[in-house]
């Protein structure tokens, strides 16, 4: 079995407006979306799945990726179809590849390579100083045209926190045009608007919450806030 990424992390500041919040995990500085529960001086326990860690040869031009972290292969294990890379990136970090993926990028000890993960792959496992929760649940929004995850339900949140599609794409990873499709798709399956635009612009528009998606936001918040304290 893979083992994830697990490391106890210090919240050191919070960008609002684009959704992140810094952590210090080792030596290094990354991007995490900004969870509710988390605030600067905050400690946590975090993990990163390796298969969520994408390699490079160099640093890529533009990514949607938050976090590039320059890294030093410390080893290279091939188990099956599986090969796991293990690398110092300010702090042990591994990533899951495939064996074409290895060769292609020549992957071995010793060499320099890029490691590129999203802020949505971070996942808090304990936040701020409270104790670990004994089980995590996972959140569903039903309504009469189908239903979304939690990784709408994050969008929702980085709208009501920005008041901009384009801060909040950027903090989801993904593009402009994705974020109001998943808009769309939240409200399709809602029954009614849940998002509404503001103002226009280069900068990609405002967007505000109308009042059905506060309500729902809020009874998001509050039956997260009610199993944390389960």
């Amino acid at each position: 079995m893979t083992r994830v990424n697990a490391f106890a992390a210090l919240a050191e500041s919070l960008a609002e407006p684009q959704g992140i919040l810094w952590l210090r995990i080792g030596s290094a500085r990354v991007a995490a979306p900004a969870w509710a529960e988390v605030r600067p001086g905050d400690r946590c326990r975090i993990s990163i799945d390796p298969g969520d860690v994408l390699l490079g040869a160099g640093p890529p031009p533009r990514i949607t990726a938050r976090n590039v972290l320059a890294a030093r292969v410390a080893r290279v294990r091939r188990r099956g179809h599986v090969v796991i890379v293990e690398m110092d990136a300010g702090f042990p970090l591994a990533a899951k590849i495939t064996p074409s993926a290895q060769q292609e990028l020549d992957v071995r000890a010793g060499q320099r390579v890029w490691a590129l993960f999203k802020a949505w792959s971070i996942r808090l496992e304990e936040g701020g100083r409270g104790p670990r929760p004994r089980f995590q649940a996972s959140w569903h929004v039903r309504g009469p045209g189908g239903t979304f995850g939690e990784d709408r339900l994050g969008l929702l949140e980085q709208i009501d926190r920005g008041g901009s599609i384009s801060q909040a794409a950027r903090a989801a990873g993904i593009t402009y045009r994705s974020a109001w499709l998943w808009v769309r798709q939240m409200t399709e399956a809602w029954g009614r608007p849940l998002v509404a635009r503001t103002t226009g612009g280069r900068g990609g528009g405002g967007a505000t919450l109308t009042a059905e998606g506060k309500r729902l936001l809020e009874g998001y918040r509050e039956a997260a806030r009610v199993s944390r304290r389960l």
